[in-house]
């Protein structure tokens, strides 16, 4: 293993700079880091802006950027929606933009929402936020709509309060 190597489980990492002092992110920026996993030999990569990486969120489905970018331009699937829901499931929040537009999220969310996992509790708040400030188009029929505005009110009321 090199200096700047790191095994971590069944994954490598792998660090652009040897400094890492006994840290085993060594203080650099995440785009720095690369993941290999043993069994795969993919080396999967932070860095979104390289249409030749392999996002470390496609580790169980190895892709480039360049092909789901490809693939979210396909109209409407099953397919589409269920990569559209793992990014949204799998990646930062921040770095979901980079392949999607919150309009675009808003408007499919019906059908993402059950892909979402343990994030679906944090997209429903954002995009019920979003959509009480009007930041986002809202799609939803107008039943839906006003049970979910109710909810996100709810629960930002009740984070603006401090309250746990």
């Amino acid at each position: 293993m090199r200096e700047n190597e790191i095994r971590l489980g069944g994954f490598m990492v792998l660090e652009n700079s040897p400094s890492c002092d006994g840290c085993p992110w060594g203080g650099q920026t995440s785009s720095t880091r690369a993941y290999t996993a043993d069994a795969m030999s993919v080396l999967l990569s932070t860095n979104l802006d390289d249409p030749t990486s392999i996002p470390y969120f496609t580790w169980d489905d190895p892709m480039t950027v360049a092909e789901i970018r490809s693939r979210l331009r396909e109209p409407a699937s099953p397919e589409r929606t269920r990569l559209l829901a793992k990014i949204m499931r799998e990646a930062r929040d921040t770095e979901v933009w980079k392949f999607t537009t919150p309009n675009e999220v808003s408007a499919q969310f019906p059908q993402l929402r059950m892909y979402l996992g343990r994030r679906r509790a944090f997209w429903d708040y954002l995009l019920g936020a979003w959509r009480k400030f009007g930041w986002v188009d809202d799609h939803r029929d107008a039943d839906a709509a006003e049970l979910d505005d109710n909810d996100a009110s709810a629960k930002f009321e009740y984070r603006q309060d401090g309250r746990e």
